[in-house]
């Protein structure tokens, strides 16, 4: 037999998606849809409200020796910043040290910020948790942003049916349609973070309102829902990555930073219960 001719194995690699579960590029958030996004829930009528990729005012009074940056998102009138935060901000140094300065410069002009991560998706939850809970957190107001009307506006708005490729609905919505939080094709997951980026990770995952002793009625924490949809995505992968071609072993260590202990404790907290998870995942393989 010519061995040439046979099926030669990848050194590594990841089992490709279902063929069933093709989905549409546009299934998930960006940058342009949390604009979109945040548009909708502040119920923004006017471009004067909203900055998009602007100098902050008064940026060059305060710091004229520094080159400006410009946030994703800025609402003049709650003087609150959103950025959407993709991977090279869990990743790279320069980034992390960046955001670090960026923070302390927000804070100097009198503006907050909030962080939409890369693996985040617009669940009911995640809405809740972000526009109302962390929205009131940083501005110091009781608003009520959160709506169901919003909510199916924007995911019809922003999102696709990964199938359909068609505009998402309320019913695609409940029928498990909606790209669920979480890593699904990228090869940028956890294991590859920079170890600031798994801190900031976990902070992420484990965020809660620590202004309750200062008057904060915000009542905030990560959603238990999230971190559920995340580990699912996280197991979905390691089921996928190829064993060890000498012991057979698994190869969860392509996938998890398995060496840090904080994310250890996370990743072994969270029994995975299926009613949180009722949302599309291009690496599930329906029997």
């Amino acid at each position: 037999m010519n061995i040439s001719k046979l099926k030669k194995k990848r050194l590594i690699g990841i089992k490709s998606i279902d063929k069933n579960n093709q989905y549409s590029k546009n299934s998930e958030m960006s940058e342009k849809k949390l604009v979109e996004t945040v548009k909708i829930f502040f119920d923004i009528k006017s471009d004067a409200e909203i900055l998009t990729n602007k100098m902050l005012p008064s940026f060059n009074e305060k710091f004229s020796n520094y080159y400006a940056f410009q946030p994703d998102i800025t609402l003049l009138n709650y003087k609150l910043i959103f950025e959407y935060d993709g991977y090279l901000h869990y990743q790279h140094p320069f980034d992390i040290e960046k955001d670090r300065i960026k923070m302390q410069m927000i804070e100097e002009l009198g503006y907050k910020r909030i962080r939409w991560p890369y693996f985040f998706q617009l669940t009911k939850e995640v809405a809740k948790f972000v526009f109302n809970n962390l929205v009131n957190h940083f501005t110091r107001k009781q608003l009520d942003l959160y709506s169901d009307e919003k909510f199916y506006k924007a995911i019809n708005k922003i999102y696709v049916n990964p199938i359909t490729h068609k505009p998402l609905t309320r019913d695609d919505y409940n029928n498990g349609y909606l790209f669920a939080p979480g890593f699904h094709t990228t090869e940028e997951v956890p294991s590859s973070f920079h170890n600031k980026g798994i801190k900031r990770f976990l902070d992420d995952m484990e965020w809660e309102c620590n202004r309750k002793n200062d008057g904060c009625t915000c009542n905030g924490r990560t959603p238990i829902e999230l971190k559920h949809q995340i580990i699912k995505s996280l197991n979905l992968y390691i089921n996928d990555v190829d064993i060890d071609f000498k012991t057979d072993e698994s190869r969860d260590y392509v996938i998890l930073p398995k060496s840090d202990q904080r994310f250890n404790r996370f990743y072994n907290s969270i029994k995975l219960e299926d009613k949180y998870c009722n949302f599309f995942y291009p690496r599930e393989r329906k029997n």
